[in-house]
């Protein structure tokens, strides 16, 4: 299922040979669409020449919904695409002086290469003080990194920000786009080089051919809807499925230690049981979630928000919970996520001890299909207990015997820029 990583499916040689043939199509599309032509670029802010909105738009809505209504049919796992991660106020004085340096220029970094290839002057000159600036910033960035670093919030999309579902942000896109389309035509007519009396209807049966299909894709978008979070793990890779049933992500209690003890990594404690059992024991540091909790957008965000060194525990009282949210949580693309090997009752068998006023009871076949909590406690302190601080049992570990599983996957690199 896509997106798939043509690197790793391909040799390199074959990889990069796509890589190349990709851009050198996109390339040719700018220069046929005329954006190697600094007056046809800069004709946009002067409302008279209007093709580079129709062009872009029309690839980005294009894309847009491709790729949902993709993501809604089950053809394309959306959380396994990299989104560029947003930081606002850099973001947005950095569209501020690209959108300066467009209107003077003529080009954006991309179509500044398209016209360089075609020796053009002024695309020479501009593509050259792209390149200057470019290794000008790279030697002074450490000067205001405060500001290059403020307002980060990750990977950030519409549908997450408003708490809708992405068909109806597809389908919001698609008639924005149409509207501007029009908005478009009729700008031309009046502001163009050849101004001529309104035609209030510029639409051929090619352009509505267009809009129809766009129109309906967004509609369909909306209609299939979002896929739920059993949709998202079947799309899983069999691999990563295989490591679940494998027990390759059910992590002892010696290595759970281990991490916590280990300043190399950030371990975050994600415990999906009930209130009461959380209250009369769990680990510190840990954060309770709810199932339910687990499929908000908001929580979602937060775990994706976590430093690259994260390894990411889920804890229940067995094993049953806390596999139903492994499932849950790595269909949503939480990476380094790892199971707490029999959960809080093996914990508490092995380290509870005497004389902590905490009974073991037997337990019923049901109590193991639900996912009990099998002891009986005198009082309910929490994290207080000795063996809920994980940082204080490192000695412990040292001398117990498990297999190391924990290892870190890296977070897609940044990627991104102007076309």
């Amino acid at each position: 299922m896509a997106p798939l990583n043509i690197l790793e499916a391909l040799p390199k040689l074959a990889a990069y040979g796509i890589y190349f043939l990709l851009g050198i199509s996109f390339g040719s599309v700018l220069e046929l669409s005329g954006f190697g032509d600094s007056r046809k670029l800069s004709g946009q802010f002067y409302l008279r020449d209007m093709t580079v909105l129709k062009v872009m738009f029309t690839a980005i809505i294009t894309a847009c919904v491709m790729l949902y209504l993709g993501n809604s049919l089950g053809l394309i796992a959306f959380e396994r695409v990299f989104v560029n991660h947003t930081y606002l106020w850099p973001g947005i004085i950095g569209g501020l002086i690209m959108g300066v340096g467009f209107i003077i220029g003529g080009f954006c970094p991309g179509t500044s290469i398209v016209a360089l290839a075609t020796l053009k002057i002024d695309g020479v000159f501009f593509a050259t003080g792209v390149s200057l600036g470019t290794l000008l910033f790279s030697v002074t960035v450490q000067r205001f990194s405060g500001l290059w670093n403020a307002s980060y919030m990750g990977r950030l999309t519409i549908p997450e920000v408003f708490e809708i579902s992405n068909g109806w942000v597809v389908f919001g896109v698609v008639v924005m786009a149409m509207a501007m389309f029009y908005a478009a035509e009729l700008s031309e007519q009046f502001f163009g080089e050849k101004r001529k009396r309104l035609d209030l209807v510029p639409i051929s049966r090619l352009r509505l051919v267009g809009m129809a299909a766009l129109l309906g894709g967004g509609l369909l978008t909306l209609i299939v809807g979002d896929p739920s979070s059993e949709d998202k793990w079947a799309r899983i890779p069999k691999e990563e499925k295989a490591k679940l049933a494998d027990r390759e992500v059910y992590v002892s209690a010696g290595e759970f230690i281990e991490a916590a003890s280990d300043d190399a990594l950030y371990l975050n404690i994600i415990d999906v049981r009930d209130q009461s059992s959380f209250n009369l024991f769990h680990f510190r540091t840990a954060e309770r979630y709810t199932l339910d909790q687990l499929h908000t957008i908001n929580t979602i965000k937060a775990l994706r928000r976590l430093p690259d060194n994260t390894v990411n525990v889920v804890v229940s009282n067995g094993e049953v919970a806390s596999t139903e949210a492994y499932k849950l949580l790595r269909g949503e693309g939480i990476i380094n996520l790892y199971i707490l090997e029999g959960g809080i009752n093996q914990w508490l068998t092995d380290f509870a001890g005497p004389n902590v006023g905490i009974e073991k009871v037997v337990a019923a076949q049901s109590d193991t299909t639900r996912d009990r909590l099998r002891f009986r406690f005198s009082y309910a302190v929490g994290d207080n207990y000795p063996f809920a601080r994980l940082l204080n049992m490192k000695s412990l570990a040292d001398d117990l015997t498990f297999e190391r599983k924990i290892k870190i996957e890296k977070k897609a690199g940044l990627k991104g820029g102007c076309s």
